[in-house]
């Protein structure tokens, strides 16, 4: 799509006709994740297979044959990879954040209307500090980046290196050099593996060091002062930490009743460590330093009195950065970051002290680490302490210190006095109910293992219990003090500084019902494992006879789950030839995949089960809505795809979306399919032949086995209940055929018979 260049001042108007309606300060108190919005850009809705032609055609006849067989290669990757970003569900467009990019570029090439029109700015939803621009001109922004910029101006700067990277074709001319080092076309003719990696760095050093000073020059031409670039250079230096950095206070989780241990927080964290000009041998970029004193030295001294630091606004700039700080609290927790998440929010807390949605995202994210630890797998979301620097350290080592039943009682209980702030949430009552129950079947001995009495309740009837309180203080003599200490000291034991932790949560009378009837469940589960040998095996014989029962019924006549209805989120399609280099056969994929959504429906209706496509290939440009659905189900699976791979069982951490789709689609069916097409490639096809010459019987078996290809297809077809985040369903087969209508036909429609039918 091309950009259509519009006056400064109605855009600065849009902009804030949408950031002041849309995202006032009440907005960040309820805050929602950001979301698209308008006409979805054609650069989303156009085939990729259109644009590799149209870039396909504009190579020049003048190249050289290898340059435009490289960049032939080059547009028809780079093209359905880019689409692959596109609907990943990161991309944003038309949305506050995007709205003001796209203003900043207005006003950095103001000058430049031509080529302002030929640019699209798009927002990643990333915490990533970084940017990048395609060959065709579309240049992605990532919120982690936009979260660490501290005035407009710096943000230009970086608008304009990327643009030169646009108008000098640099990620086109990066692959073609890369090309001809792995060929070892003339200068890189004979060099060492060793050596042709180094060249490849150095050309792409090179390329940066060109959009440094290009892009300097395109700043220049602006009203944007250069006052404020060194921070530019500080930015990346220190992009690894969060966005700012401020003691994690003790007191934070803590409670009247829920103190920790002096273990559990540092003393002193690990220092940031000062820039250096670290070995930049095998890095893309020249170093940081260099950078700097290379730019600062093109700006000279002079005074910059007559440009600003912002020329859309400050308050809009302030604006667009506080939602991408507040886009990668949820963030970090969609990509199972915790700790990141937690510290994230506590740094936006320090403004907003109430915020619902930053404190649900903490509670979001301990219940995330409960639920790894409870499984073992707490390592996988947990990156180690020392490889932290700065204050967030502190939050890594509190969570390294605590044990499992330690961190699932102090997520139950900062998610239960969250869900008495805010009783009527859903999602917070879901939580708490988890967590209690997890903290009782997994950890609870007996209702002892915590106290609906205060320590110093507890304490004082523990020694008037112990009959040595007999007499006033101070006619106490040695050893009844020496009694009174050991139990004072008994209860003081770092094992007891969570047994106090819901004294305030028993007064609630479900509370108390819940813990009762979670324990009274672990002890009937406990009563089985306890079972005689005898008792035991005639169970499992019971269970396994049940068991292959089912198996035997679902081997029959399918799974039949009695399902009505599903949506299937963008049906794949993968064509591979293993003979070739280039292995992925992209058009094909394309094409097979947009007959694959007509069969699905045929097949579907053959089945009588209604199914709805959301998919890349079927959106027109009002379809805004479904878009933004399609992109949160790309997150969705993502996150319980990498839960399964884990082993850990979790529930839904974003219960109103969830409930919003099942209501808006009609079910809470939705499911993963696809197809995989390979031609292999055949081996020792000449021993096959010439060996079938000695024994000529066995010549027609053998000129078979040569001339015709061998083809396997694979498939899978996942269906997840949406509102508990768990599998009902799953296919996975090898078919040792080729991808004919029919395989797919006949796949397809056992798949949705299986979901349709009743027992």
């Amino acid at each position: 799509m091309r950009y259509q260049y519009k006056p400064a001042l109605g855009s600065f108007i849009l902009f804030y006709l949408l950031s002041f309606s849309s995202f006032a300060q009440d907005t960040f108190n309820n805050y929602k994740p950001l979301q698209s919005s308008g006409q979805i850009p054609v650069d989303f809705l156009q085939l990729s297979s259109e644009k590799y032609t149209q870039e396909k055609n504009a190579i020049s006849k003048s190249d050289k044959a290898f340059d435009k067989r490289a960049k032939k290669d080059f547009f028809l990757e780079s093209s359905f990879l880019i689409r692959d970003l596109l609907y990943s569900g990161r991309v944003l467009f038309n949305d506050p954040v995007s709205v003001y990019i796209n203003q900043v570029a207005d006003q950095l090439l103001a000058g430049n209307p031509a080529l302002r029109g030929k640019i699209r700015f798009y927002v990643v939803k990333s915490p990533s500090v970084n940017a990048f621009a395609t060959n065709s001109g579309m240049i992605f922004i990532n919120l982690g980046l936009i979260s660490q910029t501290e005035t407009e101006s710096q943000l230009a700067f970086i608008l304009s290196h990327e643009i030169t990277h646009y108008l000098k074709k640099h990620v086109v001319s990066q692959y073609v050099e890369d090309k001809k080092i792995e060929k070892g076309k003339k200068l890189y003719r004979s060099l060492s593996s060793e050596d042709k990696l180094l060249s490849r760095t150095n050309y792409s050093k090179e390329l940066e060091t060109e959009a440094d000073l290009e892009g300097l020059s395109i700043f220049l031409q602006s009203n944007y002062s250069t006052r404020q670039l060194n921070g530019v250079f500080d930015m990346l230096q220190y992009a690894y930490l969060p966005f700012d950095d401020i003691p994690f206070k003790k007191s934070f989780f803590e409670s009247e009743h829920l103190q920790f241990p002096a273990t559990c927080f540092l003393d002193k964290v690990k220092a940031i460590a000062p820039p250096t000009d670290k070995d930049e041998t095998e890095s893309t970029h020249p170093s940081v330093e260099k950078r700097r004193a290379y730019i600062l030295s093109k700006i000279g001294k002079g005074a910059d009195t007559i440009k600003s630091d912002y020329l859309v606004s400050k308050a809009a700039f302030l604006q667009a950065r506080k939602i991408a700080r507040f886009e990668l609290s949820h963030l970090y927790l969609t990509s199972l970051r915790y700790e990141k998440a937690i510290y994230n929010s506590y740094l936006l807390l320090q403004e907003d002290p109430n915020n619902l949605y930053l404190q649900k995202n903490i509670a979001k994210a301990l219940y995330g680490l409960t639920k790894y630890a409870n499984e073992e797998a707490f390592n996988s979301v947990h990156e180690d302490e020392e490889r932290i620097e700065g204050h967030s350290q502190q939050v890594y080592h509190l969570f390294e210190r605590l044990k499992g039943k330690e961190l699932n009682a102090l997520a139950l209980k900062y998610s239960l006095d969250l869900k008495r702030k805010f009783p009527t949430d859903v999602a917070l009552a879901q939580l708490s109910d988890d967590l209690l129950k997890a903290l009782v079947v997994k950890h609870c001995k007996s209702e002892d293992d915590f106290s609906a009495k205060p320590l110093s309740e507890v304490r004082q009837g523990l020694i008037e219990a112990s009959l040595v309180d007999t007499t006033e203080a101070a006619q106490r003599n040695k050893y009844q003090k020496i009694a009174i200490d050991q139990l004072k000291t008994q209860t003081e034991e770092t094992e007891y500084f969570i047994k106090y932790a819901f004294v305030e949560d028993f007064k609630d009378e479900a509370f108390a019902k819940n813990f009762d009837k979670y324990l009274q469940e672990k002890q009937l589960s406990t009563q089985e494992r306890n079972e005689t040998k005898k008792q035991k095996r005639s169970r499992l014989r019971a269970e396994n006879k049940q068991k292959a029962r089912q198996e035997r019924i679902i081997s029959k006549k399918g799974a039949a789950l009695g399902i009505d209805k599903v949506v299937m989120i963008n049906p794949a399609y993968s064509k591979i030839d293993q003979r070739k280099a280039k292995s992925i056969r992209y058009l094909d994929s394309e094409s097979a995949e947009l007959k694959l959504n007509e069969q699905i429906q045929k097949n579907a209706q053959l089945a009588k089960l209604k199914v709805d496509i959301i998919s890349d290939n079927t959106l027109q440009s009002s379809d805004v809505n479904k878009f933004n659905d399609y992109a949160f189900l790309r997150t969705w699976i993502r996150e319980h795809i990498n839960h399964l791979d884990a082993s850990v069982t979790m529930g839904n951490l974003d219960v109103t979306s969830v409930q919003e789709l099942v209501a808006k689609y009609g079910t809470k069916y939705y499911c993963w399919t696809g197809f995989a097409s390979v031609r292999e490639k055949k081996r020792m096809k000449a021993a096959v032949f010439f060996g079938s010459l000695v024994f000529a019987p066995t010549i027609p078996y053998a000129l078979y086995y040569v001339t015709m290809p061998e083809y396997d297809t694979y498939y899978y077809s996942i269906v997840f209940d949406l509102t508990t985040g768990k599998p009902v369903f799953q296919d996975i087969q090898f078919i040792d055929k080729r991808n004919s209508r029919d395989v797919i036909n006949s796949t397809v429609y056992n798949t949705f018979y299986q979901l349709k039918n009743k027992r």
